[in-house]
C-alpha cells in the first residue's frame, strides 16, 4: 500500500489540545465521550449515528435548525410570521445542503460518528480538528501508487483559506463570531474584498487601511461563512461542551498529510 497522501478540504479547529506521548485528546472544549472519559476508547470508535436520522431531525424541526445556524452566525432568529407558514425545507440553510436533504436516501448508510470529522494526531497534525461537509465528500482525496515515490519529500501542510473569504459557494462574505455584539465600527457581516483591504491581505504588496489594533480585532474575529452541514452535524452530534463559541472557531483549510 505504501505511503498515500491525503488532501482536503475541511473546516476546523487549529489549536487543540492533544497529547501525543500518551494519545488523548485533552481539550476541555469537547465533550467527555469525544475525550474518550468514561467509556474507552473502543467505546468510542464503535460509536455510530445514522445519516439518515441526522435528515429526519432536521427535515422534523426545521424552525428549530434554521434558527440554531442563524443564531449561530448572531443573526435575527426567525419571526414568528415565517414560523407559521409552511415551508418544504429550512429557511437560512446554504443551497449545497438543501441539494442534499432532497437527496438524502440516496445516501443513507451507517456512519461512525467521526467519519466525518478530520483528526489525524499520528501522521498529521494533532492540533487540527474538523470536518469536510456532508455534500462534499469530493473535498476529501488520496492517493497511493506515486505517492509512495514522493513520501521522502512528505511534510504537513495547513493552508489557511480565510483571507480568500472562504469556500465557494461558502465565500465571499465575512462575519462577526455569533457570540460577539456589532456595532457600528465592527458589523456583523464584511464583504471580503473590504476585509481584505482593511487588513492588507488584498495582495502581497497591500498595506492595510486600519490601525494595528482594530486589524487585529477583525482577523482575531472574524470567520468566513460555516457550511450549514457543519454547523448542524456537530451540534446533532453534541461533540462540543459551548457549541455555539466553538463552532465560531472553525475556519476552512486546505489540509496536506502523508499516512
Amino acid at each position: 500500500m505504501g505511503m498515500r497522501i491525503h488532501k482536503l478540504i475541511c473546516y476546523a479547529l487549529s489549536d487543540v489540545q492533544y497529547d501525543r506521548e500518551n494519545w488523548e485528546l485533552t481539550d476541555e472544549r469537547f465533550q467527555d465521550w469525544v475525550r474518550g472519559k468514561g467509556e474507552g476508547n473502543e467505546a468510542l470508535y464503535q460509536k455510530t449515528q445514522k445519516v439518515e436520522d441526522f435528515f429526519h431531525w432536521v427535515l422534523d424541526n426545521q424552525n428549530e435548525a434554521s434558527d440554531l445556524c442563524r443564531g449561530a452566525k448572531g443573526l435575527p432568529l426567525m419571526t414568528e410570521e415565517e414560523k407559521g407558514t409552511a415551508c418544504k425545507f429550512p429557511r437560512g440553510l446554504d443551497i449545497t445542503f438543501l441539494w442534499l436533504l432532497q437527496d438524502w436516501r440516496q445516501k443513507d448508510r451507517d456512519w461512525k460518528w467521526h467519519e466525518g470529522a478530520v483528526h489525524e494526531p499520528e501522521f498529521g497534525d494533532p492540533k487540527l480538528f474538523g470536518f469536510v461537509p456532508l455534500e462534499n465528500p469530493t473535498y476529501y482525496r488520496s492517493d497511493n501508487t506515486i505517492d509512495y515515490y514522493e513520501s521522502e519529500d512528505a511534510e504537513v501542510v495547513i493552508k489557511p483559506l480565510s483571507h480568500r473569504g472562504g469556500v465557494y459557494p461558502h465565500s465571499g462574505t465575512m462575519f462577526l463570531k455569533g457570540y460577539l455584539p456589532a456595532s457600528e465600527e465592527f458589523p456583523r457581516t464584511i464583504n471580503i474584498q473590504e476585509f481584505n483591504y482593511m487588513t492588507g491581505q488584498f495582495d502581497t504588496n497591500s498595506k492595510a487601511r486600519e490601525g494595528p489594533e482594530k486589524v487585529k480585532y477583525l482577523l482575531e474575529n472574524y470567520i468566513p461563512e460555516i457550511p450549514s452541514s457543519i454547523m448542524l452535524w456537530t451540534h446533532y452530534l453534541g461533540i462540543f461542551k459551548d457549541w455555539k463559541k466553538t463552532i465560531n472557531d472553525f475556519r476552512p483549510y486546505i489540509y496536506t498529510y502523508w499516512a
